[in-house]
Parts: structure tokens; sequence; C-alpha cells
């Protein structure tokens, strides 16, 4: 399986699952916009929001996180990822995501994101905490790190 292929098909689960199940999101854009409503399609480039006559197309560009309502979501993180070149975010990544600690995601809008990470590709990070996986587009994170301990604030 290609990279690119991977790379659509964990993004692809986790939308088409919130599409088939008709589950209510929340869509915050990279500027701290928050859109809700249900996803009705997706392609490579855009979400389909909305139904009936009342529909929006958001640009995946311009999106931060999508956050669901009551929906937890694991990641199928086989596949093949073994087979490509790992990257050192790819490596940091992992070893968040095998560590299985609480971290703190830290967006450009200046949200601050608390959650374990349980699955990423190219293009994104699944984060989960309190019983919902949301998904982060890596494009609108400043920072991850370990969440700091109360007497190290």
């Amino acid at each position: 399986m290609s990279k690119d292929k991977i790379v659509v098909k964990i993004q692809n689960d986790f939308l088409n699952q919130l599409r088939k199940e008709k589950i209510e999101v929340s869509l915050y854009l990279a500027n701290g916009i928050r859109l809700i409503d249900v996803i009705t399609g997706f392609d490579q480039y855009v979400i389909v929001l909305g139904s009936g006559s009342l529909k929006q197309l958001v640009f995946k560009n311009n999106m931060g996180t999508i956050v669901p309502k009551n929906f937890l979501f694991t990641p199928n993180m086989s596949g093949g990822n073994e087979s490509l070149s790992i990257t050192d975010q790819d490596e940091m990544l992992r070893k968040f995501m095998d560590d299985g600690k609480i971290l703190s995601v830290y967006l450009i809008s200046g949200i601050k994101l608390d959650g374990m990470i349980v699955g990423f590709d190219t293009y994104v990070i699944f984060l989960s905490s309190n019983n919902v996986t949301q998904m982060i587009y890596k494009h609108s994170i400043t920072t991850i790190r370990r969440r700091l301990a109360l007497h190290q604030r």
C-alpha cells in the first residue's frame, strides 16, 4: 500500500464513520471559529457539513480540529506504515503514543488541547480524551509536549 493511500485511509475511516453514524461534530477552523453540524460528505480537499439545503463546503487547509460528540475512534496504525520512511516527527509521535501519557497540544489559534495520541499520519493527529477522539490537522499545531505536573507549572 502506498504512503498516500495509508494517509487517506486513516482520515477516511474517521470521517466516514462520523458521516455514516450522523454524529454531530464541532469543526474548529484554524482561526478558532467553531462550526457545529454533521458531516454529509468529504473528499481529499473539503468536508461538507449540514443537511438539506443548508450545506457548507469547508476546505481542509483551513481546519484546525474536528471534535465529535461522544465518539471514540481507534485508528488502525497498521497496513504498511512500518515500511515507510520514518521521520523524526514520526518517531517522536510514536513515542508519545506508546507512552500513553496525557499531552498538551497547542494550536495556532491559541487553544490548548489535552489528551493521549492514539494515532497519526502525515497530515493529522488523533487525540483522545474523556471518551472522545478528535482529529487535529498538523498545520494547525504549534507545539506538542508532555503535560506538566501541577508542581512544575
